[in-house]
């Protein structure tokens, strides 16, 4: 007699007499070989015993249930392991990478002078500076420096202009466009605390002051020769254009309202020599660009006293100039020569100005093999800077 349609209730397979494990008081299942409920064992053991027993399957029983499970969670712990060995094995090579991909939120230059007032310079300007004099007066080694030329003239002047002595001002950055035509200077001066602006205006009397977006505005005339503007553009922020011809009240449009993030809007090879070359303890720097050749070093190849040095500084085209105060103050430059046999020259030339008494005094060019990107040469010297300064006047 056949068994009527039952099927496994684990994995629904369908079940016979013949087709079910019986001689027990619960019978198995033949696919998953799990054992059935006595209420399913009862129906198949009341059917007729006439009809032979298929033969046994001849394919391995599936594992149960607990089996399966043992096999994953052993898979996945050996997993977990071969990640942790891994996740160890490989940290710093991925440290090393950390930075790669990491978002700046602030440009590479952390120069304070630099960081918040190069963002007033003109976009246009190819030639910048930035003098933190707060830094410069608190080493007696740099607070020289304010007093030799060429910063000798700088104090002076500005007092003439705004009233203000160097104790006043906390920071100055100036930016110029040089290239075929005269060259325009923008000032930006920080002051340690607000100022007075009809003080400050007062300082170019008999000049009138008038109104520029709302804030104090004078012309002035500059001797022997040329104008000047200044503008009192916040309570802490004063603005100086200085030219040798003229100057007009839309030279002050280019001067934002409120400053750029760092280097932003400068010439892209001026930013990268900024970012990569310009140590953040700079208190004192100078940078410059020039898609050609400037025609100064032209210039002085046909004046009457020859200084073979500076004519090769003049024709670089990209170089960054930086004074580090402390006790020994610390002179960094570097210059890109673009060329392997212009680097060799000014390499030996910079060395042949090593001066008695340098705490230290180190030149490097670039590799034999480097490209023409990687064509720069670098310089660092420590010591009284003074004294070196008046061997070059020499």
């Amino acid at each position: 007699m056949v068994v009527p349609e039952l099927t496994c209730p684990y994995c629904n397979a369908p079940l016979t007499d013949g087709g079910a494990v019986a001689g027990t008081e619960r019978a198995t299942c033949p696919r998953c070989g799990e054992r059935l409920p006595v209420a399913l064992s009862a129906q198949l053991s009341s059917a007729s015993p006439s009809v032979p027993e298929p033969a046994a399957p001849t394919t391995a029983q599936a594992p149960g249930k607990r089996k399966t499970l043992a096999v994953i969670l052993a898979i996945m712990g050996a997993m977990a392991a071969l990640a942790t060995v891994f996740a160890f094995v490989t940290r710093d090579f991925r440290r090393q990478n950390d930075y790669r991909t990491q978002k700046k939120t602030k440009p590479d230059l952390v120069t304070p002078a630099a960081e918040s007032l190069l963002g007033f310079l003109p976009a246009r300007s190819n030639v910048v500076a930035a003098l933190q004099m707060s830094e410069l007066l608190k080493q007696p080694a740099t607070r020289t420096l304010l007093d030799e030329p060429p910063l000798g003239a700088l104090a002076p002047s500005l007092t003439r202009w705004t009233g203000l002595t160097v104790a006043d001002i906390d920071q100055i950055a100036a930016g110029a466009e040089i290239k075929s035509k005269l060259p325009q200077l923008t000032v930006i001066l920080q002051t340690r605390q607000p100022y007075v602006p009809g003080r400050v205006t007062a300082a170019l009397a008999p000049a009138q002051a008038t109104n520029h977006r709302q804030k104090p505005l004078v012309r002035f005339s500059i001797q022997p020769a040329g104008e000047g503007l200044l503008w009192c553009h916040s309570d802490r922020i004063l603005v100086l254009v200085l030219a040798l011809d003229g100057v007009t009240i839309d030279d002050l449009e280019a001067v934002p309202s409120r400053p750029r993030p760092g280097s932003e809007g400068l010439a892209a090879p001026l930013r990268s020599a900024l970012a990569e070359r310009l140590p953040a303890n700079s208190a004192l720097w100078l940078a410059a660009h020039f898609d050609e050749s400037p025609a100064a070093g032209d210039l002085l190849a046909f004046s009457a006293n020859k200084h073979e040095l500076l004519e090769s500084l003049l024709r670089m085209r990209t170089w960054v100039v930086s004074v580090q105060p402390q006790e020994n103050p610390t002179l960094t430059a570097h210059f890109f020569t673009g060329a392997a046999k212009a680097s060799e020259r000014l390499q030996l030339l910079l060395e042949a100005r090593r001066w008695d008494g340098a705490a230290s005094y180190k030149v490097a060019g670039p590799p034999p093999d480097a490209d023409v990107q990687d064509q720069w040469v670098s310089l660092q010297a420590r010591g009284d800077l003074l004294r070196w300064l008046e061997q070059w006047s020499k």
